[in-house]
């Protein structure tokens, strides 16, 4: 399956803005779909110790419904 770049667009990204998104595996289906609402956008990026962190990294924390076997999608 050849693979495209997805343009993100972080500065259009808006508090309580719904999304979904694709992947995992949840409880052996094929595909799913989950849904969420963005719930934060001022997250600092972490730091790790040393003076190293992701300072050209965008944070946007979510609230979704994400199971166990949601694997890889978070």
């Amino acid at each position: 399956m050849p693979v495209a770049a997805l343009p993100l667009r972080p500065d259009l990204a808006k508090w309580e803005q719904r999304f979904g998104v694709g992947g995992g595996n949840d409880a052996g289906e094929k595909l799913s779909i989950l849904s969420g609402v963005i719930s934060r956008l001022d997250r600092n990026a972490p730091e790790y110790g040393d003076g190293y962190c992701d300072f050209n990294t965008n944070y946007i924390q979510a609230a979704a419904a994400a199971s166990g076997g949601s694997s890889g999608v978070q």
